[in-house]
């Protein structure tokens, strides 16, 4: 799927992009593609509930196959919220790879997403902005992290699990949070 310079995605609820396949949404400096929700009352809060937020990319193959290519470039990512919910997915407000192929993220900015805690704890949970494991490349380049909390660990990026190849390069990180209970 392409996305195009300039496109505004905006959810009308807590809905997320699920990939298996590939996505290039390729903006520019003066059209980047905006990924928001429509109404954020009730984003800020600490409890468990997907008020206020829009799901999140997925980008998530299978163990035996996993997915294939994709590329974020000059897009602005706010308000992906992840509920640590033992019965989903957990990781990454605005982006979670699993079990992906090759993931390129640059010149994106990644701002007011987080990750609420639940009573478990679990220490699976990991990523306000991104979370990936089990990825064979990733690059998140020239990007920047504003304002992201996780009521767990990473406040802007969360890596664990087997990554072939990780480049963290040349990004901002400003007032990020993660709160480990």
């Amino acid at each position: 799927m392409e996305i195009a310079a300039g496109t505004y995605v905006r959810a009308q609820g807590y809905y997320k992009i699920n990939v298996a396949g590939t996505v290039n949404a390729i903006g520019t400096p003066e059209n980047t593609i905006v990924f928001s929700v429509a109404d954020t009352t009730g984003f800020i809060s600490e409890n468990n509930s997907y008020s206020g937020g829009w799901g999140g990319f997925h980008f998530c193959g299978e163990p035996e196959n996993y997915g294939d290519a994709s590329t974020l470039k000059y897009c602005r990512l706010e308000y992906g919220k992840c509920i640590d919910n033992p019965n989903g997915d957990y990781c990454g407000g605005a982006v979670y790879a699993d079990y992906y192929r090759n993931l390129h993220i640059s010149n994106c900015t990644f701002e007011n997403n987080r990750i609420t805690k639940h009573a478990t704890g679990n220490i699976e949970v990991f990523g306000a902005a991104i979370g990936c494991k089990n990825v064979d490349a990733i690059v998140i380049e020239e990007s920047s992290f504003l304002h992201n909390t996780s009521f767990h660990r990473g406040g802007g990026i969360g890596v664990q699990g087997t990554v072939g190849y990780l480049l963290i390069d040349k990004n901002e990180f400003i007032y990020n949070t993660a709160r480990y209970y």
